[in-house]
């Protein structure tokens, strides 16, 4: 790993776990993913931040970064499939594994 460890999320499903990184002046912030059998997989912010929330979403893995970005990754393609910039700084990130929602809380009380 390229820095400090900012976020971590474990799905004990499908036995995943994921680490978030800090941005510093070693690298800039990257999602690692592990599983069995040596899975891994490094995943990008689509700009340079640190990692804040993750959360493990079926065979996704949606997390927050420190310019309070959404990013939404596909573990099956191994690829960033949206990003969204939500209005206020975010506070809180929570999915269900059996639902295709995140709900994300905002600083200032919405979501």
């Amino acid at each position: 790993m390229n820095s400090r460890i900012s976020a971590l999320a474990y799905d004990p499903v499908q036995s995943l776990l994921a680490v978030g990184t800090s941005d510093t002046q070693y690298g800039s912030g990257q999602i690692y993913v592990f599983g069995q059998r040596r899975v891994s997989v490094v995943f990008s912010f689509p700009r340079k931040a640190s990692a804040k929330f993750l959360q493990f979403c079926a065979d996704k893995l949606v997390s927050v970064d420190s310019k309070n970005d959404v990013c939404v990754f596909s573990l099956e393609t191994k690829k960033m499939l949206t990003t969204y910039a939500p209005p206020n700084h975010v506070t809180a990130l929570l999915t269900d594994p059996s639902l295709d929602y995140a709900f994300i809380g905002l600083q200032n009380g919405g979501y």
